[in-house]
This record gives structure tokens, sequence and C-alpha cells, in this order.
């Protein structure tokens, strides 16, 4: 829902998704991509995590210039990577909690990292409404863990978080 509150970024998932969905549909323009190594991929609603996956494949492919002079990237490589360093924060969260070694520990200290890196992020308009709507989804997702005492007491006892508890 987070994403959905954005109109912005909404825009340019769809633009860019339409855009991925012409490239399968001409051979030659496929081919360009696949051989650049960067393959472009299609906008998935149901997963935040998909979005900025979109958007990596976008960045990789600008920088690799796959982009032929007349079907350019509809959308400005500044404005995917500025979507995408609001979008990492939580993508890096995802991946760390699907690691098998992960545990009730590392919930609280990596949500309060991520809220704190999107408040401090100087950043207006729309980067501001899309950090605002992930801060306040973050906080309700993890409402209960965030005001748990067993899992303030597991982050602190967990002595290997420590750094992460300092950052």
């Amino acid at each position: 829902m987070a994403i959905k509150k954005c109109p912005s970024l909404t825009r340019v998932l769809a633009k860019l998704s339409k855009y991925a969905g012409a490239v399968k549909n001409f051979i030659n323009l496929y081919k360009l991509h696949v051989s650049k190594k960067a393959r472009l991929r299609i906008e998935n609603d149901t997963r935040w995590a998909s979005s900025f996956l979109m958007l990596e494949a976008f960045q990789r492919a600008n920088i690799r210039n796959a982009f032929p002079a007349e079907k350019p990237c509809p959308v400005p490589l500044k404005t995917i990577e500025m979507y995408m360093q609001i979008l990492m924060p939580a993508f890096k969260f995802n991946l760390l909690m699907k690691r098998t070694t992960s545990t009730i520990a590392d919930v609280v200290p990596n949500v309060i990292m991520m809220l704190s890196k999107w408040n401090r992020m100087e950043v207006g308009g729309n980067y501001r409404l899309l950090c605002d709507s992930l801060n306040n989804a973050f906080k309700h997702k993890f409402n209960y863990e965030l005001n748990s005492p067993v899992y303030a007491v597991a982050s602190l006892f967990n002595i290997s978080k420590l750094k992460e508890w300092v950052t």
C-alpha cells in the first residue's frame, strides 16, 4: 500500500513496465537487451520488492547503454536512482529476513534503522511522500514488534547485534 499511496512512483513503474512489455514484443530490441546483459522486468503490483528489482533492472540497462536512440528509456536515470535509494533500506531488510540465520533479535534494530533512514533523507516533493508513506506502513506493520518488551530484550541480549544498535 505504501507504493500505491505515491502516485508519482506508480506512474514511473507503469511507464517502465509498459516499456519492458513493448521491448519483449520486438525481437531485435529484446536481443539487444539480452546481449548487454540487461534484461528488463515487468512490474508486479503485489510486491514492493518487485518494484525495486524492476528499477534496478532499468538502471543496469541504462548504465550498460542497452537503450537504442530510437527507443530510449521513458524515465530519466536520476529519477530511477532516487526511487531506488528510497526503497533500498526496505529491500535490504527483506533480504535479511529471508536468510535462515535471521532471528527475532534482527527485527527491532533493523526496523528502527530503516525508519531512521527515511526520516533523515533530505528529499522533497514526491520523494518525501514515498519516504513518509513507507515510514507509516512499516510502523503499522511492525507496531507489535516495536512496542514489545520481548523483542526489545531479545535484541539487547543478542550481542552480535550490538554494532547495528550503535549504528
